[in-house]
């Protein structure tokens, strides 16, 4: 089924809601699958409003909700912060989810529902102003608990399959900016016979969490490279448990694995340029932290804390199979 909101303000018939599957904003369903869009989708949404839905269980047994956004673009966060202080996607009575803005076409999610009662999930997308030309369908799975695609507790992203890729929310390369405030985790699932798996970076892709440093107020710093652990990780940081550059506790140059990487290369030894990535820990995940400080405006005290002009990460990753 479609739901198509209809924004704050705005009233339908009731036989074209009926026609088209449209529901005023603050509605609610009960289905298993269904789709969440602007109004008058695919055309755009260029206005002031507040479109809420809340997804109720269709039954006791389900356990998760599994987002798609097929297509999702929003404005920007601002440039004093990267908070999405325009518009949001804001996602409340489940497990906790960051709130996104910007551009998240082929993202998802999966909201924890909770074990026992109805743990209804509200989904609101709240849009600011005009002169943008906005759009989202979001595919709703109501996920049973018992489900072979369940994703396990505590990932807000779930990923299958020996290879892909992963990236941070408003990923786009060039336009798109790191968002602030964002704390969660993405999981892989481990597939028969691999144990570890390698991350690099994106043919053609970007990973920049920790900006160039050095600047000032009207120049941008010189590139820090890849940096590793808690006291230089210390504002954005990726966690892969024991990371290294052989997938030995013990990396190449007798150095210890790292848990935290941040920097604008991605390595788990600090170096200047971007490399291969590997762990042995199962299960597989990456855990995003993004402070609540990401700035665009160059200043002094954005190039020194490395806040300035953050893009995000784009990883690939490839299962290794086991050798004994």
């Amino acid at each position: 089924i479609l739901i198509r909101c209809l924004s704050t303000g705005v009233r339908k018939s009731a036989a074209d809601t009926k026609s088209t599957g449209a529901r005023p904003a603050g509605q609610t369903t009960y289905q298993n699958s269904s789709y969440f869009s602007n109004l008058n989708y695919p055309s755009s949404y260029d206005s002031t409003g507040s479109c809420q839905l809340t997804v109720n269980k269709v039954s006791s047994n389900v356990c998760q909700l599994r987002l798609d956004f097929f297509v999702m673009v929003l404005i920007q966060p601002e440039t004093n912060d990267s908070n999405c202080n325009r518009d949001q996607f804001i996602v409340t009575g489940g497990s906790r989810v960051p709130a996104i803005c910007g551009t998240n076409n082929g993202q998802h999610m999966y909201i924890e529902t909770g074990l026992l009662g109805n743990s209804p999930i509200t989904l609101t997308v709240v849009t600011s102003g005009t002169g943008f030309a906005r759009q989202w369908r979001i595919k709703m799975t109501q996920m049973n608990c018992d489900s072979i695609g369940r994703a396990p507790n505590g990932c807000l992203q779930y990923y299958t399959g020996v290879s892909g890729t992963i990236r941070s929310f408003n990923y786009d390369g060039t336009s798109g900016r790191q968002l602030s405030n964002q704390d969660y985790s993405i999981c892989i699932r481990t597939e028969s016979n691999f144990c570890s798996i390698a991350y690099s970076v994106c043919s053609g892709g970007v990973y920049s969490i920790t900006g160039p440093t050095g600047g000032s107020a009207t120049a941008q710093g010189t590139p820090i490279g890849a940096l590793v652990g808690a006291t230089t990780c210390n504002t954005d940081w990726l966690t892969i448990p024991c990371a290294s550059d052989n997938g030995r506790a013990i990396q190449r140059g007798n150095t210890v694995c790292q848990d935290r990487l941040c920097g604008d290369a991605f390595a788990s030894v600090v170096q200047a340029t971007s490399g291969t990535v590997i762990t042995s820990v199962r299960p597989f995940q990456v855990t995003v932290h993004f402070d609540a400080f990401e700035a665009i405006v160059p200043t002094s005290l954005t190039n020194v804390q490395g806040q300035f002009n953050n893009r995000g990460f784009c990883l690939s990753y490839i299962q290794q199979p086991c050798t004994s």
